[in-house]
């Protein structure tokens, strides 16, 4: 890291997979600088460059080239990662301030990239008045300010990717701001970060309905207090209604943690009886509380992380290539086996770079409280299949071993025989890269509890 100095502004020089930047790393709040630079947010960027690649050899674009929007582009990190890394784009870079623009322009000019505009607008008014089909947001604040204005004008086919880093409504802080940017109830869980990311879907869902758009997610992370959130935009109010569908509350016991969604009925009554655990009857109190409504389907497109993982462009980038694979072992399909996980995990990347595209291997069906037949929503319940609930192979959620465990000294290296000892007892479950504590798996407490201790 070097220092330069640019008509009496003295700036740090940082590298990003090989963009050279200027920036400012005197303060740690964008509050307090005109060019706020976080390197936790390198990952972030890259992974919304590789879904872009993705999106652009898809064809699926309306718009030839395809039109790209940096709308809250400090320092252009993102806009010139794209022109590096991706062919055949028109990138706009919508600078916040007159100190951006200018180093904007001078950071493209040192990396010898030509961005094809350069704006300093308001994002909002920039996104009503002209038509993008990829567009990135990387907030300082609530997410929520964007929305309507970003799915009004974004054509059929459509991606929004979204970064909001230390968004208090969303850790709990500010439980009123999420009810107020977000629409729905968000309480102190183990959990936080995947219930945070499922109230900004839920929100991006309903705006987008307002515009006879449905969404499609296709990839989510959270990482050093970071969320990051991509969706697809679906033309059509039968989109719309079914993305509308898959909002529910969710009822939680604010004892032991367990959690259900709510089946779809306007009127159901009682929280406590939706859970698989008896709190509130041995308490004598109501510990069930309602959160949400959050988003109650998908948030990890398996086919495109294959893709992603797949993509000789970033198999050099060691970081994101780690990421994807995490990721794919969440959220795949995993049957019961002798092998395990750590070795699971390092065979993905070989077994995905040679085969094509295989189905995924199905699994022992085990009911469970957060494990349900019906989606319910805004606009009336959603019926699922057998072979559609089967098919869903993420459970939602996930639980913090440490705290169900009764082993005190359970350590990580535990974690990895529970995994285990969960699949051969015939549950889904894995890792989660939400918190490295915890085990995703269609089990409730009370089961997991019990494979806990025969551990």
């Amino acid at each position: 890291m070097t220092q330069t100095v640019l008509k009496n502004k003295s700036f740090d020089e940082v590298e990003e997979a090989g963009v050279k930047l200027r920036v400012s790393l005197s303060v740690n709040s964008p509050r307090k600088t005109e060019l706020f630079y976080d390197k936790n947010l390198s990952l972030a960027r890259l992974l919304v460059t590789s879904v872009l690649h993705e999106y652009v050899k898809s064809g699926d674009s309306v718009l030839k080239p395809v039109k790209c929007l940096e709308a809250i582009g400090n320092i252009g990190a993102a806009g010139l990662l794209w022109k590096k890394f991706v062919d055949g784009i028109h990138v706009t870079v919508n600078a916040t301030n007159t100190t951006s623009l200018e180093v904007i322009r001078q950071n493209a000019n040192d990396n010898g990239i030509t961005v094809d505009k350069i704006t300093n607008k308001d994002p909002c008014a920039l996104m009503y008045n002209e038509d993008f089909n990829f567009v990135y947001l990387d907030c300082h604040t609530s997410a929520s300010h964007y929305f309507d204005a970003v799915f009004r004008n974004l054509p059929r086919d459509g991606i929004v990717a979204i970064t909001t880093k230390d968004d208090p409504s969303l850790q709990t802080l500010n439980p009123d701001g999420a009810l107020r940017n977000y629409h729905g109830l968000i309480g102190r869980t183990s959990y936080i970060n995947e219930l945070g990311v499922r109230l900004v879907i839920a929100a991006m869902a309903r705006s987008a309905s307002k515009y006879r758009k449905g969404i499609e997610v296709l990839l989510c992370g959270f990482f050093k207090n970071t969320f990051l959130i991509i969706v697809k935009a679906i033309k059509g109010s039968q989109h719309a209604d079914s993305s509308l569908r898959k909002i529910c509350r969710l009822a939680h016991c604010s004892m032991c943690e367990e959690r259900a969604f709510y089946p779809p009925t306007n009127d159901f009554g009682d929280p406590k009886t939706l859970l698989s655990c008896d709190c509130s009857t041995k308490h004598n109190s109501n510990l069930a509380v309602v959160l949400g409504p959050v988003w109650t389907s998908e948030i990890f497109k398996v086919p495109l992380l294959k893709i992603m993982i797949k993509n000789e462009t970033f198999r050099s980038q060691k970081a994101v290539i780690d990421f994807l694979l995490t990721l794919l072992e969440e959220s795949m399909s995993i049957e019961a086996s002798t092998s395990k996980p750590v070795e699971e995990k390092s065979n993905l990347e070989d077994k995905f770079s040679k085969t094509s595209d295989e189905p995924p291997t199905k699994i022992k069906k085990v009911k469970s409280a957060s494990d349900n037949g019906v989606l319910c929503g805004e606009n009336g319940p959603l019926i699922r299949s057998e072979d559609e609930i089967e098919d869903n192979v993420t459970p939602p959620f996930y639980y913090n071993i440490i705290r169900l465990s009764v082993h005190s000294s359970l350590n990580l290296k535990n974690m990895k025989k529970i995994v285990l000892a969960l699949r051969n007892a015939g549950y889904k479950a894995s890792r989660t890269h939400f918190c490295k504590e915890s085990v995703r798996t269609n089990a409730n407490k009370e089961q997991i509890t019990q494979v806990i201790e025969n551990c």
